[in-house]
């Protein structure tokens, strides 16, 4: 009986430490793909990750890494178009307080 458990033990040394034997490669032989440097939203998104719709809209990483997206707005012009140049509006204090008070009585 000695000598079986013997065999046994040195046969599972012996596939144990014989090198190909496992299909697994170590763990710190297994690495993450490379990323692309991504800096803002419009890299994320052209290299096609999720966009969260949320206002502004996000776009996300794998990593939890997270881009806003900036949105550019137009200042207001104290301009005029076009169409309104020339044109020339009166305001008559008087006036607009008769109408808003016949606005009123008709509301009573």
């Amino acid at each position: 009986m000695r000598y079986y458990l013997f065999a046994v033990f040195a046969l599972f040394l012996l596939l144990a430490g014989c090198p190909g034997t496992s299909e697994i490669p170590p763990a710190n032989d297994m690495q993450e793909p490379e990323l692309p440097e991504i800096t803002n939203f419009e890299e994320c998104k052209e290299a096609g990750y999720p966009i969260m719709e949320s206002d502004p809209r996000q776009c996300a990483l794998p990593d939890g890494t997270t881009f806003v997206e900036e949105l550019e707005f137009e200042e207001e012009s104290e301009e005029l178009p076009e169409e309104f140049e020339g044109i020339e509006l009166e305001f008559n204090e008087s006036e607009s307080l008769d109408a808003l008070d016949a606005l009123e009585d008709e509301g009573s």
